[in-house]
């Protein structure tokens, strides 16, 4: 089983032992992003990071802000150690929701022990997989009702070019996506384009 590759990024000098010793005690293996003027997003896919860190000794708020321009969409999740708390306010609360809802788990806190380190980095993990699976299936959701949408709307077409009921229009349609090996929303949005143009076409008749 391949070890957990913890990419350290945008952290003190003086921070950096510590860290990385928590690290190594508990098998990750630790690397450090080697280029400022490199997108953090760019490195973690070049070094194949399984988590992004950063120890700051700067205020949360502050962090999450550079982070945010850093990286506003991390393709891993990343665990931020931050100086001090955010002060309770709306437009901090909204931020720091962005942060949270974009896979960035922050903490207020010293330099964590090896086993809080731990714990804080598979919480991160388990939390990251979990958005990732609920923002899979908002998009198939988004996706599902889009397709019925121009199902839909290839349907109307077709009652009312051609005089169908309902369910006349629904079954040529399906029997025409069988028949071409195509889903129906494709079918349907190629018919309204079809359409669109000037006419639909003898190959969407009965």
């Amino acid at each position: 089983m391949s070890r957990t590759t913890v990419l350290i990024f945008g952290t003190l000098d003086r921070l950096r032992g510590p860290l990385e010793s928590a690290l190594r005690a508990n098998g990750y293996r630790a690397l450090y992003a080697v280029a400022d003027g490199v997108p953090l997003e760019q490195q973690i896919k070049t070094l194949q990071a399984d988590v992004a860190l950063k120890y700051t000794d700067v205020p949360a708020r502050q962090a999450l802000e550079s982070l945010a321009g850093q990286c506003p969409r991390p393709s891993v999740p990343v665990v931020l150690f931050c100086a001090a708390d955010i002060p309770d306010s709306t437009d901090s609360a909204e931020q720091l929701r962005t942060a949270v809802q974009a896979g960035v788990s922050p903490y207020v806190i010293e330099a964590p022990t090896p086993a809080v380190l731990r714990s804080l980095i598979e919480v991160a993990i388990e939390n990251f997989r979990g958005l990732k699976a609920l923002h899979g299936k908002l998009n198939e959701a988004r996706q599902a009702l889009a397709d019925r949408r121009v199902i839909d709307d290839a349907k109307c077409l077709l009652m009312e070019r051609d005089g169908l009921r309902e369910a006349d229009a629904y079954r040529r349609l399906r029997r025409l996506a069988m028949n071409r090996g195509q889903r129906m929303a494709h079918l349907a949005r190629t018919l309204l384009n079809a359409s669109g143009g000037g006419g639909v076409g003898t190959d969407f008749g009965g």
